[in-house]
């Protein structure tokens, strides 16, 4: 094996090394932000369903008073 093929060698393996840790990087922070994005969205969620739950309640109170309000 000449001194080429060897600096091929190593070079090549340099290569698929940094090649490996940009790629572990990238995914790890695809990662990350995959769960942040879904806890947004969860929280997102629960706020709504509370949103949507308050305005339910406050048009049943509003029918109410609107009953009673009628009654007098």
């Amino acid at each position: 094996m000449n001194r080429a093929t060897f600096a091929f060698i190593v070079f090549m393996v340099a290569a698929v090394a940094v090649l490996s840790f940009t790629a572990d990087h990238w995914h790890s922070r695809y990662t990350r932000a995959e769960k942040a994005r879904k806890e947004a969205v969860a929280l997102a969620d629960a706020r709504q369903q509370t949103i949507d739950d308050m305005t339910l309640r406050q048009r049943q109170n509003a029918a109410l008073d609107a009953k009673y309000t009628k009654e007098l």
